[in-house]
């Protein structure tokens, strides 16, 4: 017998749907027929209606389970745990760094899957991205880590979340395969970063900060690349790389003890349903959403 129950396997099931399936219909169906387009201005209505969609799901979940608001890594920030973000934020430096060497076409490709060449388009982006950053952090922290770190070890956890969510942004687009697996190996590493960062401090708010820097930041560098401002790039790369140095010894000892922590029993139903909801759940969402 599985060390979690169908109640919440059903929950986790429910919340990965959501993110590439449930909140991209509902939300476009109520922008649709509340506001007749998507957009007001530079703000993106699906955006905005699926993120409060997502905070009314938390609120009902915490009326009905009577969980405290902490359950759901809503809490005070602090000064040591500020800190220990940014730590981990500097620790995040080899991830675009070997993508821009390694996947160097990738830049421009983006920019030009979503149409970012123009001032307003940038301006789009950048008021837009935090939204969907929230939203995503309180699905996959307050919603999906939450319940699964109840029942089972950090080091499963962080790798069941990680391995699962970087599936989710598997582009399975004709001709660009290995930007897709630059893309999954990318966004697996910078979780298990994030996925970390949330097993020490089950803030959630930490979480959206390093998500949101860190896709700025990377963000900055694409737009340097496609207007060939290599220096921009260097400088960039330059201070991102001198943090990374200067704290990797405190970084690397932070999150260390998560990844090393003592083997915890499993039965063959906490195998199948760990496999299913790692790398199953997935990509059979995904293949839902290629035909929808």
């Amino acid at each position: 017998m599985a060390r979690i129950n169908i109640k919440t396997i059903l929950l986790l099931i429910l919340a990965n749907t959501l993110i590439t399936i449930i909140l991209p219909i509902l939300s476009s169906a109520i922008a649709k027929s509340l506001n007749k387009k998507f957009e007001i201005g530079l703000f993106n209505l699906p955006a905005i209606y699926s993120l409060i969609i997502v905070i009314l799901i938390i609120i009902l979940l915490k009326i009905y389970s009577k969980s405290k608001t902490s359950f759901y890594g809503i809490k005070k920030l602090n000064i040591k745990d500020i800190k220990l973000t940014f730590l981990l934020l500097f620790f995040l430096f080899p991830i675009p760094l070997l993508g821009r060497i390694l996947d160097p076409s990738f830049d421009s490709w983006y920019t030009s899957q979503y149409n970012i060449f123009s001032f307003l388009a940038i301006l789009y982006f950048l008021i837009n991205l935090p939204i969907f950053i929230i939203k995503e952090e309180l699905i996959e922290r307050s919603l999906i880590q939450n319940h699964l770190s109840k029942y089972y070890s950090s080091l499963i956890t962080i790798l069941v979340v990680s391995i699962n969510f970087a599936i989710l942004h598997f582009f399975l687009i004709p001709n660009s395969y290995y930007h897709s697996f630059i893309t999954l190996a990318s966004v697996f590493l910078g979780s298990l970063i994030i996925v970390s960062l949330y097993e020490i401090t089950k803030n959630v708010f930490l979480t959206m900060i390093i998500h949101i820097i860190y896709n700025l930041t990377v963000f900055y560098q694409i737009i340097l690349h496609i207007n060939n401002n290599l220096l921009g790039e260097i400088i960039l790369f330059t201070i991102w790389g001198l943090l990374f140095l200067f704290t990797f010894k405190k970084s690397f000892n932070l999150i260390k003890p998560l990844f090393i922590s003592k083997k915890q029993k499993l039965s063959t139903a906490d195998y199948s349903f760990l496999i299913f909801y790692a790398i199953l759940l997935p990509i059979i969402i995904l293949i839902i959403t290629k035909y929808l």
